[in-house]
């Protein structure tokens, strides 16, 4: 394990709900595949936040991830569809999906994307709603 695994594993342990969603995310973003385990014994620990988004969800997330990519996947699209733990610009930027159609729909405070896997070329549906702390989305297949 690498010295800043072992902060990123600290930073899980902290109770600072910002250290912890940053190091999900770095984790996450490094493939930290052979820190799931430790991942997850820290998830069990961590105290649920009852106002807004549970920051313990960026943990499930990241574990989800790691656990899809560890199976051999190249994409996401394995995870999508099953709540709202990814955002689209999120995606987007992390090269995953391309945006080929936007829609927005003034009048009822939401917007729809037809987007592409830039890895297994799915095409999804986004409807990206904007609540009131922050953006949800739905996904939807396509293909059915």
């Amino acid at each position: 394990m690498t010295p800043e695994e072992e902060n990123k594993l600290r930073d899980l342990n902290s109770g600072d709900m910002v250290k912890i969603q940053e190091a999900a995310y770095w984790l996450e973003r490094h493939r930290a595949y052979h820190l799931i385990d430790a991942m997850k014994e820290s998830r069990k620990t961590m105290p649920a936040r009852v106002a807004l988004r549970d920051y313990r969800l960026n943990v499930d997330r990241c574990i989800r991830v790691l656990e899809n990519f560890r199976s051999g996947a190249k994409c996401h699209c394995n995870l999508y569809g099953h709540g709202s733990d990814f955002s689209l610009n999120g995606e987007v930027m992390d090269g995953f999906l391309k945006v080929e159609k936007e829609t927005v729909f003034h009048e009822e405070y939401y917007s729809e994307f037809q987007v592409v896997c830039q890895h297994c070329a799915r095409r999804w549906r986004i409807r990206e709603v904007f609540g009131y702390h922050y953006p949800t989305y739905e996904w939807y297949d396509l293909r059915r």
